[in-house]
């Protein structure tokens, strides 16, 4: 299944929270935040990320909290957390609405551009 270039920046923005995000890839994010939502970008991408997806501090809390836990458990189990697959499952179960939205958004200012 192929990934919105919005859903894999959200996905690069919780990786960037959770200090796993490699940094080749955080430039690459940066870069597609100032593309799709203009000025802001350029500095602290992710923060610019939250803003744009209306995501409280307190949301990623919860996302360092899940993953410390997960982490703890695969390591019980003596297996590493892949850390790509674990930001999916939480945009997956809680994040698609707030992307969907974000693409709607996107397509709507779009649109107004060419109108």
């Amino acid at each position: 299944m192929s990934r919105s270039p919005v859903r894999s920046l959200l996905e690069d923005c919780l990786l960037q929270a959770l200090g796993e995000l490699p940094a080749e890839r955080g430039r690459q994010a940066r870069a597609l935040t100032a593309e799709l939502f203009g000025p802001g970008g350029e500095g602290d991408w992710c923060e610019h990320v939250r803003e744009q997806f209306g995501l409280r501090p307190a949301v990623f809390e919860e996302i360092h909290r899940a993953h410390a836990e997960a982490r703890t458990r695969c390591g019980r189990a003596g297996v590493p957390l892949d850390g790509r697959a674990f930001v999916r499952e939480v945009v997956d179960q809680n994040l698609v609405e707030v992307v969907e939205m974000v693409e709607a958004e996107l397509r709507a200012r779009r649109d107004a551009e060419f109108d």
